[in-house]
């Protein structure tokens, strides 16, 4: 995860991050109380959202209809 939001910040990447965060907290909270079962599911899940948004930049890059000089 941390390799993914490297380079989505070198890349300039539109990226929501909040359910990343959410759920990397979620993750560590369980990971914590000895769930590591849940921690498990949560960074499956944070992992999962983020590379759907990288999969999503093509799509967001090909309909960006703005000019830059």
């Amino acid at each position: 995860l941390d390799e993914l939001r490297e380079a989505a910040r070198d890349g300039e990447w539109s990226i929501n991050w909040q359910p990343l965060d959410e759920a990397c907290r979620a993750a560590t909270a369980a990971d914590q109380n000895s769930n590591f079962t849940e921690a498990v599911r949560h960074y499956c899940r944070a992992i999962s959202f983020m590379m759907n948004e990288l999969r999503l930049q093509n799509v967001k890059k090909a309909g960006d209809s703005t000019v830059r000089l």
